[in-house]
């Protein structure tokens, strides 16, 4: 063996890589008559919160053409713990969507092209938990999102590109929680938008309850349309479980 492919097999092995499996298939999803493929999508541009859609493969949509129509969550079949996400999407005017990372970590998807003052609701933020009885104490209910470093949200209508690479939350042999989940580096239109954050619990609107160590991705499917060209998941192993 050259020392080129040594030295590539010992990176593949040291990084934990395996090969990525691709997500544009409806088969890898709980069943669900909410979402649809489509042969293309493009912005209406004399309505600019409308697609024009052709019938086909290979695009997924969530809800048609609108935002008056609504879907519920894709969520896949298979359950990851460590692992990283690559995803090309496209949204109109004024769309909201999220990709819950074990179908309970928030990474939003929002038309937030322009915004120079950011929240954790922007596109690329880590959303907000949601806790109504922190009121009580004069807090607000919502708490621990994360907005993005920086606005690379790209305009509507463009495709948009996202990578996240995730740590699951760790728990030890007696289901006690150990280490949070946790986001290594979440990558918007080839800018880093989050670094090395915890996400404490599971975020606002969260499909699943409480927390495990695996989980499904899910992606939002009731506040506008999503349509998305490219989704891949790699299953990682990014660090050894920390001791009790």
């Amino acid at each position: 063996m050259n020392r080129y492919l040594l030295n590539s097999l010992i990176i593949f092995l040291f990084t934990g890589i395996t090969q990525a499996e691709n997500y544009l298939n409806l088969d890898a999803y709980q069943p669900t008559t909410d979402w649809q493929f489509v042969a293309s999508a493009a912005l209406d541009p004399e309505q600019p919160n409308t697609l024009i859609l052709t019938d086909g493969q290979p695009h997924l949509l969530n809800n048609g053409p609108t935002k008056n129509l609504e879907a519920g969550y894709l969520i896949t079949q298979k359950k990851f713990a460590d692992h990283e996400v690559h995803v090309e999407f496209m949204i109109p005017k004024g769309s909201n969507s999220g990709f819950y990372l074990m179908g309970r970590y928030e990474i939003q998807v929002l038309d937030s092209h322009g915004a120079t003052r950011l929240f954790a609701g922007h596109m690329g933020g880590l959303y907000a938990r949601w806790d109504p009885s922190r009121k009580k104490d004069n807090k607000s209910a919502s708490y621990d999102g994360k907005p993005p470093r920086v606005n690379a949200a790209k305009p509507h209508g463009q495709w948009q590109q996202l990578t996240i690479k995730f740590r699951a939350p760790r728990f030890n042999s007696n289901g006690k929680k150990i280490a949070h989940a946790h986001f290594i580096e979440v990558i918007l239109n080839g800018q880093t938008v989050q670094k090395n954050i915890d996400a404490t619990g599971p975020t606002r609107s969260h499909p699943l309850q409480g927390e495990a160590a695996k989980g499904p991705l899910a992606i939002q499917g009731d506040h506008g349309p999503i349509v998305i060209r490219k989704l891949e998941i790699i299953d990682r192993d990014f660090s050894p479980s920390p001791s009790p």
